[in-house]
């Protein structure tokens, strides 16, 4: 048997510099990374409310919003680069099961 190694001189951390969101389905955890915060608009205490196109259920908008509106924290860790926190589980599983992806509680 040859086994390949993973450890922490051959798994360099990479980060994403693409704008992007990631969902959590079992803890609800939305996070807005810096270059997504920077296209919206976002800092730490602002609100974000989500928009889904009745006619054609899988697509679905993120508005800046003054009220009514989740609100976006920072992350406290220091490897998030900057990265937007916000929770709603029951958030997170509609945009999933809008789009027909069941995991069974995880992450994507």
């Amino acid at each position: 048997m040859k086994l390949r190694e993973f450890n922490t001189e051959n798994t360099v951390v990479s980060r994403n510099t693409t704008p992007s969101l990631h969902i959590n389905t079992k803890t609800g955890l939305f996070t807005i990374n810096k270059g997504a915060s920077e296209i919206l608009g976002l800092s730490d205490k602002d609100q974000v409310a989500f928009h889904q196109n009745e006619e054609v259920p899988d697509e679905w908008y993120i508005e800046k919003v003054k009220e009514k509106g989740f609100a976006i924290r920072d992350s406290e860790s220091k490897n998030s680069s900057n990265s937007l926190l916000f929770n709603n589980t029951t958030l997170a599983r509609k945009l999933f099961e809008s789009v027909g992806y069941h995991a069974g509680g995880g992450s994507s």
